[in-house]
C-alpha cells in the first residue's frame, strides 16, 4: 500500500530505531526499503529484524538523493513516504493518517513534530516544531521535516526522480517541483515525526557551507528564487518562539 524510503550510511542504531517506528504503525500493509550507501552493515542490521516487509540493498556510496532515487526503482506501492535513518516516527498512526488525505485528494502531505537533540542516541530536549507551508513560502524557506512526508506514486512518472544536482537540496526541489505541477500541500493534523539533531547531521548546525551554499544557488537557479539564505529547520524554528520540551 505505502513504499517507506530510507537511505542510510554506516548508522545501524539509527536505522533499527527508524524501522522499528515503522513496524509500530498501525498500518500493516507497508515495504520498507533501505538503500545502504555505506559498508553494508545498514543491510545487516535491516535483515537482523526478521520481517519480510523490509527490503535492504546497497547503493555503492553514490549519495543520499542517488540513494533514494534507487530505492523509487524498486518501490511498488501506490504511495511513498520518506524516512531518514536517524528519524522517526513517534505517531503510531502516522502512515494511517497520512493515507486517510491521500485516498482523498492527490497532495503531497505533511506532518509537524518535534527536533530532537541527542548525544549518543540519548534525547537531551526537544523543540515542538510546527511550520506548516504554503506554495508562496516554499520559495523563501523550506519548513517541511523530510520524515513527515508522503505523496502518491504517481508524482514520480509525471515529473521524474529527485534530482541529483541539487545535493543537500533536493527535497526542496522536489516539493517546488510538485506545487509547480499544481498538487497542493496539505498538512496532516498533529506531530507525528521526530527529526534527530546530533553532529553527524545538517539539521541542528550548518556542515559543508561551501558546498551548501553551491547547491543552493543552483537551486536558486533552477527554480528562479531570489534572497535565499542559508538556513536549517533549527536556525528556521528559532527565528519564532519555540516551545522547548525537556526529557522524552
Amino acid at each position: 500500500m505505502i513504499s517507506v524510503i530510507i537511505p542510510t550510511y554506516k548508522r545501524p542504531n539509527f536505522l533499527e530505531r527508524a524501522l522499528k517506528s515503522v513496524q509500530a504503525q498501525t498500518v500493516q500493509s507497508w515495504e520498507a526499503i533501505v538503500i545502504d550507501d555505506g559498508n553494508g552493515e545498514g543491510i545487516e542490521r535491516a535483515f537482523s529484524l526478521r520481517d519480510a516487509r523490509i527490503r535492504a540493498y546497497p547503493n555503492w556510496g553514490h549519495r543520499q538523493t542517488d540513494a533514494r532515487n534507487t530505492a523509487l526503482l524498486r518501490a511498488e506501492c501506490d504511495y511513498i513516504a520518506l524516512l531518514d535513518d536517524d528519524d522517526w516516527w513517534e505517531d503510531p498512526q502516522h502512515l494511517e493518517r497520512c493515507l486517510e488525505q491521500l485516498r482523498r485528494q492527490d497532495a503531497l502531505v505533511y506532518r509537524s513534530g518535534y527536533l530532537v537533540t541527542e548525544k549518543n542516541m540519548q534525547e537531551l530536549e526537544r523543540l515542538s516544531y510546527t511550520l506548516g507551508a504554503t506554495p508562496k513560502s516554499l520559495e523563501s524557506d523550506n519548513s517541511l521535516l523530510v520524515s513527515g512526508v508522503a505523496y502518491p506514486r504517481k508524482f514520480h512518472d509525471e515529473l521524474g526522480g529527485f534530482d541529483d544536482r541539487m545535493g543537500h537540496y533536493w527535497d526542496w526541489d522536489w516539493y517546488l517541483r510538485v506545487v509547480e505541477a499544481g498538487y497542493p500541500l496539505l498538512e496532516v493534523e498533529g506531530p507525528g515525526v521526530c527529526i534527530a539533531l546530533h553532529e553527524s547531521n545538517a539539521s541542528g548546525e550548518h556542515q559543508n557551507l561551501l558546498e551548501r551554499a553551491s547547491d543552493l544557488n543552483r537551486l536558486c537557479q533552477k527554480h528562479g528564487l531570489e534572497g535565499i539564505k542559508l538556513k536549517n529547520h533549527h536556525s528556521l524554528l528559532l527565528e519564532g518562539e519555540p516551545e522547548l520540551y525537556s526529557g522524552a
